[in-house]
C-alpha cells in the first residue's frame, strides 16, 4: 500500500488560509466558473486543514472551525455552527461567554479585499 504524503502548508496559497481565517467567523460564499472548479477548491480546502493539521499550525484551529461545502459551482466556508447557532440566538438562547477558541481580529500582514481574494482564488483554479 502506498503511504500518502501530507502537502507542507508552504504549498498553498496565502489566500486560501485567509478564507478559513474568515469563515471562523463568517459566512463567505464564492462563486466559482463550473461545480468541478468548486470542487477542485473544496479539495484544496481540505488538503490545507489536513496539511495545518500535521504541522500542528497555529492556525489550525481556524481551519477546524470552519466548514466547506458546494452548491453547485458555489464554494461556501463557514463557522461549523453558523446555521445552528443563528436559530438558537433567534430562539433567544445566546451567551456572554467568550468563544472557547481565539480567533485574532486581524490578519497578520496587509488584509486582502474580497475582490482581491476572489481573483486570486479563480487564477489558482485555473491553473
Amino acid at each position: 500500500m502506498v503511504k500518502q504524503r501530507t502537502m507542507r502548508v508552504a504549498s498553498f496559497a496565502p489566500e486560501l488560509i485567509e478564507l478559513f481565517r474568515r469563515a471562523a467567523r463568517e459566512k463567505i460564499t464564492i462563486t466559482l466558473p463550473t461545480p468541478e472548479a468548486a470542487t477542485r477548491c473544496r479539495q484544496r480546502m481540505y488538503d490545507l486543514r489536513k496539511a495545518l493539521r500535521a504541522e500542528q499550525h497555529d492556525l489550525a484551529n481556524l481551519a477546524e472551525r470552519a466548514q466547506v461545502r458546494l452548491d453547485g459551482s458555489v464554494l461556501i466556508v463557514e463557522p461549523r455552527d453558523h446555521d445552528i447557532a443563528a436559530t438558537l440566538r433567534g430562539e433567544g438562547i445566546t451567551t456572554d461567554e467568550p468563544s472557547l477558541v481565539d480567533v485574532p481580529d486581524e490578519p497578520p500582514g496587509v488584509p486582502i479585499t474580497d475582490e482581491q481574494a476572489h481573483r486570486a482564488l479563480t487564477d489558482f483554479l485555473k491553473e
